[in-house]
């Protein structure tokens, strides 16, 4: 493994830290070993600058001279009542409010240098006595590898925890084959039934936001569809705060003009049923990951939603590109909702201590309790299944 002598690791507090090295910042973005769009420049400085720098946040970054080889977020909390054990986590919805991918960004060529930078920062006390908590992490891709390679080598002091997968698109041969590999014929032909539906009151296409278009109308569009649904009425939609309405515009604004963003519609006539917003990555532009989709509620009984994503992926099959792979971007207990999404990513969920006797200690500490609370939920989960056996033999 690279010496990481000649690297440093800095924990920025503030918005003007971050416009400090918002150069640099994107240079590691384009060279990442692993793509992130929702650590990227792009992203996150728009959120901190229109919502506000996030409670107890701070964004590790790890340099060599000007350079920059790694980058975390980081958000302070706990495990348990009373702020033990306390530990830094990676910054993932909702500590951050719209993020959903929490892999750091390291620089290809300098990556295990940068993590191991960061890991004898954890040794050194540089996070106090706590404990380092990646959470929604890609597990299956080169910084997982290199992760995993890396705590062995170092013998660092680690606990897995539960994860989650959601979905993964890849074109396959042909759309009717991806069809197939993911759907059963009967919900294969309802979908097609729906489509015919919706045709039946006008020309339906997908429409994709172009290059050199305004993407204006296209942000106005998706929040007043979002808000006049669901999340509206929860207060959960973009256009509920007036920051994160801010926030939308600038990061789409910023992204646009990189040509980096990628606005796709199912329209009935000229009309916007459902649209999505995915964000395609600084160093893979190929590679897309949905930030948020939406559909006109009064056009529900045509399955909107679902629709968009059958259309776009019909077209990304007949164009062979612009999209080689996506990630749904859904959340915990949510992949329900990827059904149309032939493969599968798994998030991962892991504890790290610092070498040494008061890192293990901790470490040792939570996996006992841990331990013991599966335990008690397991005997609930048999004494459940015991009631009920009792009840159907009534």
């Amino acid at each position: 493994m690279p010496p990481s002598g000649t690297s440093r690791v800095r924990l920025l507090g503030g918005i003007d830290e971050l416009r400090a090295v918002r150069r640099q910042w994107i240079d590691l973005a384009r060279r990442a070993l692993e793509a992130n769009p929702f650590y990227e420049e792009s992203f996150l400085m728009p959120l901190l600058e229109h919502r506000g720098w996030i409670a107890g946040l701070r964004v590790a970054v790890v340099a060599e001279g000007e350079r920059l080889i790694g980058l975390l977020p980081l958000v302070r909390r706990s495990i348990a009542p009373g702020g033990w054990p306390p530990l830094w986590r990676s910054a993932f919805a909702p500590d951050q409010p719209h993020g959903f991918l929490a892999t750091p960004l390291l620089d290809r060529d300098r990556a295990a240098t940068a993590l191991a930078t960061l890991l004898d920062a954890l040794d050194r006390g540089m996070f106090g006595t706590g404990l380092l908590e990646l959470f929604g992490y890609a597990d299956d891709g080169p910084c997982a590898r290199l992760l995993q390679a890396t705590l062995t080598d170092r013998r660092q002091p680690h606990q897995p925890l539960d994860g989650w997968r959601r979905g993964l698109f890849r074109p396959q041969r042909c759309f009717e084959s991806y069809l197939q590999s993911c759907l059963e014929p009967k919900r294969i032909r309802e979908l097609r039934r729906q489509r015919r539906r919706l045709e039946e009151l006008g020309p339906v296409r997908l429409r994709r936001l172009a290059p050199d278009e305004p993407f204006e109308a296209w942000c106005e569009h998706f929040l007043a569809i979002e808000k006049a649904g669901w999340k509206g009425r929860k207060g959960t939609a973009l256009a509920s705060r007036a920051d994160d309405a801010a926030f939308f515009r600038a990061m789409c604004a910023q992204r646009h003009r990189e040509g980096r963003l990628l606005f796709e519609a199912l329209e009935l006539g000229d009309r916007p049923i459902s649209l999505s917003v995915a964000l395609l990555a600084a160093g893979e532009p190929s590679a897309a990951f949905v930030f948020k989709i939406t559909h006109d509620e009064s056009m529900r009984t045509f399955g909107p939603g679902v629709l968009l994503e059958y259309v776009q992926f019909e077209a990304y099959h007949a164009e062979k590109g612009p999209i080689h792979w996506a990630d749904s971007c859904t959340g915990q207990g949510r992949e329900h909702l990827d059904r149309l999404w032939a493969e599968r990513r798994h998030l991962g969920h892991l504890l790290i201590a610092p070498r040494g006797l008061g890192g293990s200690a901790v470490l040792a500490s939570f996996r006992a309790a841990l331990g013991v609370r599966r335990a008690t939920e397991g005997a609930v989960d048999r004494a459940r299944r015991s009631l009920a056996r009792l009840y159907r033999q009534r």
